[in-house]
Parts: C-alpha cells; sequence; structure tokens
C-alpha cells in the first residue's frame, strides 16, 4: 500500500536529482521540472502498483495456506476411508475363507477368481493351485443316476443369467470319492469387469443324504404294509355291500359305503405317498412303449362310467388317431388323476371335455380335459401342483383328495419330456392341458 514513506522516498528522490543539476540555469532546470515531475508521479504509481502486488500475494497465501489445510484433510480422510476400505475388504474375504458351504467365482472365461477354504478341502486342491485355473479341468459335478458331467448349468448361468438349484443327485468327484453335494449357482453382475461372472456354492450333502434314504426306505415299507391290509378291507366291505354274508339294509348299507369310500382314500394316499417317495428319490422308474394314445384315453373314460351316472355327468371327447413313444400305465395314472379331478368339480347334470391333437410342429401332441363349473381363482393357481395343495377345499367341502395327485402329474410329465398347465376361469371351469413329445429321444 502507498504510505507517507513512498511519499518521501519520492520527494527525496527528486531532491537527489535537483542536487546533481544545480550547475544548470535556473530557465533550463525549470524546463527539466515537469520530467522530474513525471518521474515523480512514475515512481509513485510503482509503489501503488507493487503495493497491491504486495497485497494480493499476501490474500492468495493466505487462501493456499486454507487450501493445503483443506488438501491436507481430504487426503488424511481419504487415507482413513482406504484403511476402512481395506479393513471391510479383509473381513469380507476372511468371512468368506470361513464359510460352512464351498464357495466358488467363476468369470466368463470359466477361470476360477475366488475359491474359499471348505471349497478347496471338498475339491481336494489348495486355495493357490485352484485360483486362475479353468473350472472344467478341475472341478467335475456329475448328475447321480448317469455319472454324466453336467456343465450346462454353470454355462447357462454365465450366459443367460440363469439360476440353478441342485438339491438331490449331484456328486462331486475328486479321486474315485463320490461326494453327494447341494448346490447353486448365482450370476455375478460386472464382478470383474462388464462381463458376467458365475457364483457357485455347494455343500457337503452326505449326511443329509443318509437321512433322506432312511425317511425314504421307512416310508416304503410303511407304505407296502399299510397297502396289502388296506385292500383287504376293501375287498369284503365290497362283499358285504353285495349280500354275500346276508342282507343288509339301507342304514348298513350307508354305514359300509362310508367305510369304502374312506378305505379308498386311505389306498390313494399310500398309492401316491409311495409315488412321492419314489420321485423324490428319482427312483420312478419309466417304460417307453409304442401307445395309441386315443385308444388309452377311451379305456381310461370307460373306467368313469358307473361314477359318472352318479351324478348325471358325460363326457364329450374329440380325439385324433395318435400313436406315441409313453409310459402307458403312468401316462394313464395322469389321466385318471385329472378326469377325477374333472369329475370332483363338475356339477350334476354338466359335462366334461376332452381333446385329444397333434400340435402343429408334428412333433407333439396335446391333451385337454375341460371341466365346467367352478373353476380357479387366479391368485390360487400357483398354488397347484405342489404336494398337499388342495385349493378347492372351501367350495367344495364334501370332495377329499391327499394334494398330492397333481404333483404327481407333473413330475410324471416333466419326466416324460413334456410339459403341464392350466387355464381356469372363476365359476366357469378349468381346463388342464399336457404336452408330451410323439418320438422320445
Amino acid at each position: 500500500m502507498y504510505s507517507w514513506q513512498n511519499s518521501v522516498k519520492s520527494k527525496l528522490l527528486k531532491k537527489q536529482i535537483s542536487k546533481y543539476l544545480n550547475f544548470l540555469e535556473k530557465e533550463e532546470y525549470e524546463k527539466l521540472n515537469p520530467f522530474l515531475n513525471a518521474i515523480d508521479e512514475e515512481y509513485t504509481y510503482e509503489n501503488e502498483r507493487l503495493s497491491l502486488v504486495e497485497k494480493t500475494l499476501e490474500v492468495s497465501s493466505s487462501e493456499l495456506t486454507t487450501k493445503n489445510e483443506q488438501l491436507s484433510n481430504i487426503l488424511n480422510k481419504n487415507i482413513e476411508i482406504n484403511e476402512k476400505l481395506q479393513e471391510s475388504k479383509d473381513n469380507l474375504a476372511s468371512i468368506i475363507d470361513n464359510l460352512w458351504e464351498g464357495l466358488i467365482v467363476v468369470d466368463s472365461n470359466n477361470t476360477i477368481v475366488i475359491i474359499n477354504s471348505k471349497a478347496s478341502l471338498l475339491t481336494g486342491y489348495s486355495k493357490e493351485f485352484l485360483k486362475w485355473k479353468n473350472y472344467n479341468e478341475y472341478i467335475n459335478f456329475v448328475s447321480d443316476n448317469e455319472k454324466i458331467k453336467i456343465w450346462n448349468f454353470i454355462l447357462d448361468t454365465l450366459k443367460e443369467g440363469k439360476e440353478y438349484f441342485f438339491n438331490k443327485n449331484i456328486l462331486l468327484i475328486w479321486k474315485n470319492k463320490n461326494i453327494p453335494i447341494s448346490l447353486i449357482s448365482t450370476p455375478l453382475e460386472n464382478f470383474s469387469s462388464w462381463k458376467r461372472s458365475c457364483i457357485i456354492v455347494f455343500r457337503d450333502a452326505t449326511k443329509e443324504r443318509e437321512l433322506e434314504n432312511m425317511k425314504n426306505e421307512f416310508i416304503s415299507v410303511t407304505s407296502h404294509e399299510l397297502r396289502t391290509p388296506m385292500t383287504v378291507i376293501k375287498e369284503y366291505v365290497n362283499l358285504f355291500l353285495k349280500g354275500k354274508f346276508g342282507p343288509i339294509n339301507e342304514t348298513q348299507k350307508k354305514y359300509w359305503e362310508r367305510v369304502l369310500s374312506n378305505t379308498d382314500t386311505l389306498i390313494e394316499l399310500v398309492n401316491d405317498t409311495l409315488d412321492i417317495n419314489k420321485i423324490e428319490s428319482w427312483k420312478m422308474d419309466y417304460e417307453f412303449t409304442s401307445t395309441n394314445i386315443r385308444e388309452l384315453i377311451v379305456k381310461t373314460i370307460e373306467e368313469f362310467t358307473n361314477l359318472l351316472s352318479e351324478k348325471n355327468i358325460i363326457i364329450e371327447h374329440n380325439l385324433w388317431d395318435i400313436t406315441a413313444m409313453v409310459d402307458e400305465e403312468k401316462l394313464k395314472q395322469v389321466l385318471i388323476n385329472l378326469i377325477s379331478n374333472a369329475y370332483k368339480f363338475t356339477n350334476f347334470d354338466w359335462k366334461i371335455i376332452i381333446k385329444l391333437e397333434e400340435m402343429s410342429d408334428k412333433r407333439n401332441f396335446q391333451v385337454s380335459i375341460e371341466d365346467t363349473w367352478i373353476g380357479i381363482r387366479r391368485k390360487d393357481i400357483n398354488k397347484l401342483f405342489k404336494k398337499f395343495s388342495q385349493i378347492w377345499s372351501h367350495l367344495n367341502k364334501t370332495e377329499k383328495g391327499t394334494g398330492l395327485g397333481l404333483f404327481i402329474c407333473k413330475n410324471i410329465i416333466e419326466w416324460m419330456g413334456g410339459k403341464i398347465f392350466i387355464k381356469s376361469s372363476y365359476w366357469k371351469g378349468s381346463t388342464f392341458s399336457f404336452i408330451l413329445p410323439i418320438k422320445q429321444g
């Protein structure tokens, strides 16, 4: 800032210059006086500019100090954040490594990028050895039934983003050891790049498999032991109803018919339990033979003749002449179950409609069984084909069932390479349909 000190310096400079010019005449000196004044003004201006620069530098220095302090704070915070991130990363790595389940992450190139200690123990390879190795070369998950290496679920997870869950019949092969495995594969988006990765979580299911086998064996033995006396009881009840042991009155007939109905329910429950046991233990055997589907449906309908007459229900059918490779016995089981359901939920004097037709692709056929009464509410449709699901109980309490039939039908149809589905309108009726291949394989 320009001050009195600068003014004094200016005057002293002017006086000093005048001292060296005292040899000039007055007139000559006066001629130089404007020049001296200009020097004085320039000096004053330069001092003011210099003062302004000094002030600016002072302000800039103060701001720089503040910015340095702020930058220092930011750097300290970044260091703190990085330390916390590293701590979280270490904690996550520790959690993953100490999981009870084995965990492997495979990138889009089938390279193992993460493997934890449990996975290392189950596969028999060290983590250091497996990391960055090709998954297909060292990890061998196979189908229990076919002993075929299963890669498709990993490929589908990587390419399509599908999630797969295997609770049974999967083995991990290592050094001639077959370890039963429960496994889930899940897509992992943007793990190390823009491409999808796959996380595989699996565990040793040996103990579970042993308990499952014990349960299945118990159910199988118990069901077989129950089925024999139930069949005998049914035969004797039929003999009583036919009067083989003497005449019976209407009251006795009513009671014997109730015994027969409950005996049929018990036999149905035993048979369904045996089928469920076979399905869940993958022990359901299928024997495919060339079968005339039209004739099979007609024969199945004939078995319902007496039952249909009780409610005066008729069956209308439109059947193509189709021959296909199916398990005839099990397909008949599906037809009986679906027709029985249609009968239960079709009112007196109404009808059931059955259709058989070849699909447009000429490789599949479709069977549809339509009832014409209650129908199914939209919110209940998802409950179908599940074990012990009886969604009609609040509408028709007189009709009883095990709640296993549709679950068994679904599994039979899917095992034969087909699919089953339903279309329904509440209080108008339902149509159960299934599609099966004409030729297997």
